[in-house]
C-alpha cells in the first residue's frame, strides 16, 4: 500500500491536517530536547587578565581622533580616556 497525499477537500480538513502536523512537530521537538541538552558542551571559561596599568600622559597633549559617528566616538573615548580628544563628524542623535 502506498501513501498518497491528497489536498484537503474543505477548510475543516485543512485545519485538521495542519493541527496534526503541528502536534507531530511539537512532539518531535519535545522528545529531542533532552538529547539536545546533553549534546551541548558547557561554556569554556576564558582566560582572566589583570587590568592594564595606567598609561603616562602624552608629552604632546591628547591624541586627536575624529570618528564618523557618535557611537564610535564614545567607543574611542571609553578606550582612550583622557589620552584622546575625540570629535565626531555627525552630531549626537543624527542619522
Amino acid at each position: 500500500m502506498t501513501a498518497v497525499f491528497r489536498f484537503p477537500a474543505n477548510a475543516h480538513q485543512a485545519r485538521t491536517a495542519a493541527a496534526g502536523w503541528l502536534v507531530a512537530t511539537l512532539c518531535f521537538i519535545v522528545s529531542a530536547l533532552p538529547v539536545l541538552a546533553q549534546a551541548t558542551p558547557p561554556a569554556a571559561a576564558g582566560p582572566q587578565f589583570a587590568p592594564l596599568p595606567a598609561a603616562a600622559p602624552r608629552p604632546n597633549g591628547p591624541l586627536a581622533v575624529i570618528t564618523t559617528t557618535p557611537l564610535l566616538a564614545d567607543l574611542v573615548h571609553q578606550v582612550g580616556g583622557d589620552r584622546v580628544a575625540v570629535q565626531s563628524l555627525l552630531p549626537p542623535n543624527a542619522d
